[in-house]
């Protein structure tokens, strides 16, 4: 069983919390389909540690994901972002914790739409969808990141980044 989780994305801090199975699978399906074109390109956006473990670039990696966005209508895209974030809390250094299950309480990302990506894919792998549930049991096969890197790379799509 999963427990919460704080993680620190972009400066900012998130509290993960599990979704229930049954909203999860639903979404994982959505997920797969997104991800799926996104898991064999997977080692241009890592790079492996001395130790030997592997760090995901997520500022690459969200870049990548937004190619794989525009093949999604704009009601599966909203639905899956709602979704996902219900589970997700901002923990604000002026407005304490906010849980953000509804679209107004989406304001720590105006500006910074790359920040809602990178807490998207943060929940889904904390939530141990498909596609990351899958690299980490191939392994080799399908080699995933064991941890998440934000790096400072130039912005070739003209994102605003952090």
């Amino acid at each position: 069983m999963l427990e919460n989780k704080q993680i620190e994305i972009g400066g900012q801090l998130f509290e993960f919390s599990p979704m229930p199975v049954l909203r999860a699978a639903k979404l994982d399906k959505k997920v797969m389909a997104l991800l799926t074109p996104l898991i064999s390109g997977i080692k241009d956006l890592s790079s492996t540690n001395k130790d030997g473990s592997t760090d995901l670039d997520m500022d690459l990696f969200a870049k990548a994901i937004t190619g794989s966005i525009k093949g999604l209508d704009d009601s599966t895209f909203t639905m899956m972002i709602e979704d996902t974030l219900a589970f997700v809390t901002w923990i604000s250094k002026s407005e304490g914790a906010v849980l953000l299950d509804k679209s107004s309480k989406l304001t720590v990302f105006e500006g910074d739409l790359p920040l809602m990506y990178k807490v998207l894919i943060a929940a889904w792998r904390y939530n141990k969808f498909s596609p990351f549930a899958l690299a980490e049991t191939f392994g080799g096969l399908l080699k995933m990141p064991t941890s998440l890197k934000v790096s400072s790379v130039p912005n070739p799509i003209g994102v605003k980044s952090e």
